[in-house]
């Protein structure tokens, strides 16, 4: 999947460990599949907090005028 990223983080022991897991899991990309089917089941979930940032944005384009 895009946009997974390690970056520059690791101790120099742990190099090669991570390079033998990022290989397996670029092999095999099961698991991110996986992970990706399963977001849809939180549809409901997404739905709440999507009508919760709306409230909070009408709420802020409400008030916000008014602190200039």
């Amino acid at each position: 999947m895009t946009g997974w990223r390690v970056g520059c983080w690791c101790a120099e022991a742990l190099v090669r460990p991570i390079e033998r897991l990022a290989r397996t899991l670029h092999l095999a990309a099961d698991g991110g599949q996986v992970a990706a089917i399963g977001a849809f089941d939180g549809i409901d979930e997404l739905e709440a907090n999507r009508r919760v940032y709306a409230e909070n944005r009408a709420l802020l384009l409400a008030e916000l005028p008014k602190a200039g």
